[in-house]
């Protein structure tokens, strides 16, 4: 979704520049991938007196709710969240006869003058939290909380009984050999 870096020369790296236009169903399918897996959650709708409804859990599990006055600039913020919302249910994809995928506002949301520009916003403001996750997900190392050899020395410091490594599974060592098993008196220090 870049563009070239030589498009752009002077670019700065606090911005990152990319082809909306091209990359447009990506995105959308991205935003949806994202909105199906809990990822994005959008505030509730303001109550007729202009109010925040806010639910506040106590120790014991009871809910209580809170009601809390916005200011003019919130209740905007939340007024363009409402329709950014109903957009976003508005919105359809649909395959054309040459093939391409495109998302488009229903006919019904078009005669309601609906825009998608909003839609748009979201759809960016997702994809980018989706590669975020893609990159996250591909640096990050996964560790064991244990090394199976402490695990081991562990095991064999307590001084098991049982020889037979599997507790009460039933049946011996299937890795035994004639030379002894892991579990075995061999392996004792």
């Amino acid at each position: 979704m870049k563009l070239r870096m030589d498009d752009y020369p002077a670019n700065i790296n606090k911005l990152q520049l990319f082809n909306f236009k091209r990359d447009k169903v990506q995105a959308y399918e991205r935003t949806q991938a994202a909105i199906n897996q809990g990822l994005v959650m959008f505030p509730k709708s303001l109550n007729v007196r202009n109010e925040m409804e806010i639910e506040e859990t106590a120790s014991d599990g009871t809910v209580s709710l809170r009601y809390e006055k916005v200011s003019f600039d919130e209740m905007n913020s939340l007024v363009q969240i409402d329709l950014a919302k109903e957009e976003i249910v508005a919105m359809q994809k649909q395959k054309r006869p040459n093939g391409t995928i495109v998302f488009e506002l229903s006919p019904d949301a078009k005669q309601k003058n609906m825009h998608d520009d909003r839609v748009d916003c979201v759809a960016m403001i997702c994809n980018r939290l989706m590669e975020l996750r893609a990159q996250e997900a591909l640096t990050l190392e996964e560790k064991p909380h244990t090394a199976f050899k402490d695990m081991l020395e562990k095991k064999m410091a307590q001084g098991s009984k049982n020889n037979n490594t599997f507790g009460k599974a039933g049946g011996a060592n299937p890795f035994a050999t004639k030379y002894g098993s892991l579990g075995g008196p061999r392996f004792n220090r």
